[in-house]
């Protein structure tokens, strides 16, 4: 039975009043409900939607391999900082039915972009990019291997390259960078940050490829090269792998491949027993020439990288050696280091072969020998005007 309160109100208000106010107030609910959804829009859309940046515009390369998965893709594109969530993103992709006509590639794109752009992009695809193929032989030095890119047409000049390579500008990521930059603000002397850490090996790279795409590709590659086991092997010598890598690189330059681990086995010695190494490929690393008949001036150049002035290692890396130097650093010859062998020279300049002697005297008598060889091998090089 309806109260006497609510008779009055029907008496007073016929019900085209009564169904006017009901819908006011509906029509009232509803703007209030579509106003908090709209700012509610506003708010995804400015965290979610919107580019990661309205002005970096930086260009961004990323590498979508093929047979990536929409997953993957929008995983790839979140860790770069292209887009504010993956979530989203695949959600947008299904939405226009696009998860089928995305394409593998390197696409470069930046922070300033759509996911309507980014989208486009990659069903777009990339057209494709210009390769060239480079080697790099074991024993080269950083300026050697900045000639080798120039002459191959990787680099336009050697210039920024050599740069990098000198101070480890934006490479400090990798550790063993970050240690050679240590070294090298304790010992200002040591050359370049990255000798010793280019990695031989014979690589592709993109035509359109700068400095800094090529030296990760090296330097990537050390890594691989300088396995883990090699760290091990390393503290069990006391030495550091930068102190191994150093050693490496004059091995490689000081012999042939089958005489590495008897070449090692001498410096292990000297170095043992505190004596100089009286490496002539580190006076060579100081000239830039290579000859075999040093003089008194040349062993006596004053350098930290002369190690006939100089005892133990030189500062630095003089060259970037090869997985057999490495090892033969980690493995020298123990029977030859047993035997007590402190000293070697070059018996055939042709060939390189080496010949190796316990005492100083023998070694005098070995130099007496071969000597001319040398004489006459540095006259052929000076004429022919070959170098390093």
């Amino acid at each position: 039975m309806a109260s006497s309160s609510e008779e009055r109100y029907v008496r007073r208000n016929p019900a085209w009043y009564v169904a006017a106010r009901q819908l006011l107030t509906l029509l009232l609910a509803l703007v209030i409900v579509g106003y908090g959804l709209y700012r509610m829009a506003l708010i995804v859309y400015d965290r979610v939607l919107t580019p990661p940046s309205a002005i970096d515009n930086t260009p961004i390369t990323v590498h979508i391999p093929s047979g990536t998965s929409l997953s993957g893709i929008a995983t790839i594109l979140e860790d770069n900082e292209l887009i504010r969530s993956a979530a989203i993103f695949k959600l947008v992709i299904n939405f226009f039915d696009n998860a089928g006509k995305l394409k593998a590639g390197d696409y470069v794109l930046n922070r300033t972009m759509s996911m309507d752009d980014i989208m486009d992009e990659l069903t777009k695809g990339m057209p494709p990019r210009e390769e060239v193929q480079f080697t790099l032989r074991e024993g080269l030095t950083v300026e050697q291997m900045a000639d080798t890119l120039v002459n191959n047409g990787v680099l336009q000049s050697r210039d920024r390259f050599l740069d990098i390579c000198r101070t480890g500008e934006d490479f400090d990521t990798y550790p063993f960078v970050q240690e050679s930059i240590r070294l090298q603000k304790i010992n200002p002397g040591r050359r370049y940050v990255m000798e010793g850490y280019l990695a031989p090996d014979t690589y592709k790279v993109f035509a359109d490829g700068t400095e800094e795409d090529v030296l990760r590709k090296l330097l990537n590659q050390h890594q691989v090269l300088f396995a883990f086991d090699y760290d091990l092997r390393a503290q069990e010598l006391d030495m550091t792998p930068d102190e191994i890598i150093t050693l490496a690189s004059i091995i490689e330059k000081e012999g042939g491949v089958d005489d590495f681990a008897k070449v090692s086995a001498v410096f292990h010695a000297r170095l043992r027993q505190g004596i100089a190494l009286a490496s002539d490929a580190t006076v060579s690393y100081i000239t830039n020439d290579v000859k075999l008949n040093l003089t008194e001036a040349d062993v006596s150049i004053d350098s930290p990288y002369n190690t006939y002035r100089n005892r133990g290692l030189p500062p630095g890396p003089i060259c970037n050696p090869g997985r057999a130097a490495l090892e033969a650093a980690l493995y020298p010859d123990e029977e030859f280091m047993e035997a007590g062998y402190l000293f070697f020279c070059t018996a055939d300049p042709s060939t390189g072969t080496l010949v190796f002697a316990k005492t100083l005297e023998e070694h005098n008598k070995n130099v007496e020998i071969y000597r001319p060889l040398w004489i006459e091998a540095d006259r052929a090089k000076a004429e022919g005007g070959t170098g390093q």
